[in-house]
């Protein structure tokens, strides 16, 4: 019997083999990893400009709270769609970062209880985005959050 003490052409290929297809399959997990981060950050980035759109929303309410003229949210006031505000419903979009994101927000006067004898409750209002990912596909993120209606007097 022979005693061969180097590594053959075959026994060689093969451990190239057995490196190329373990670095292919790691190349192959960082690019997932790198397309399903992209995915995470316009998620973010758009449920972040929807709560924007929300809070912006709620502090023009506010200002037109301390105003004097309540818009309907005070005990004393009818909450109808004669008295909502004009940033109430943006009929043309806002865009960011270039284009890729739009904001659209409305607010709805709503029976949040199903009581029609106590009048409307509040507004329901919405933040929607909606853009396209890297892939082209069109995503969207939709946030609501209620106003209620407050007794304005007693609170002070």
């Amino acid at each position: 019997m022979k005693n061969n003490k180097g590594i053959s052409l075959v026994e060689t290929m093969v451990g190239m083999t057995i490196v190329m297809v373990s670095l292919g399959a790691l190349m192959t997990l960082y690019v997932q990893a790198l397309g399903i981060q992209s995915i995470i950050r316009d998620r973010y980035i758009a449920t972040f400009l929807a709560v924007e759109g929300i809070e912006m929303m709620k502090n023009e309410f506010d200002n037109e709270m301390v105003g004097a003229s309540c818009n309907g949210l005070c005990d004393n006031t009818s909450l109808n769609n004669s008295n909502l505000p004009s940033f109430a419903s943006s009929n043309s979009p806002q865009t960011f970062f270039n284009g890729r994101f739009s904001r659209m927000h409305s607010a709805t006067i709503t029976d949040f209880d199903g009581d029609p004898s106590n009048g409307n409750d509040g507004i329901l209002v919405t933040s929607e985005i909606i853009w396209t990912t890297h892939g082209g596909l069109s995503q969207h993120i939709k946030l609501a959050e209620r106003i209620y209606r407050v007794n304005f007097h007693q609170s002070l």
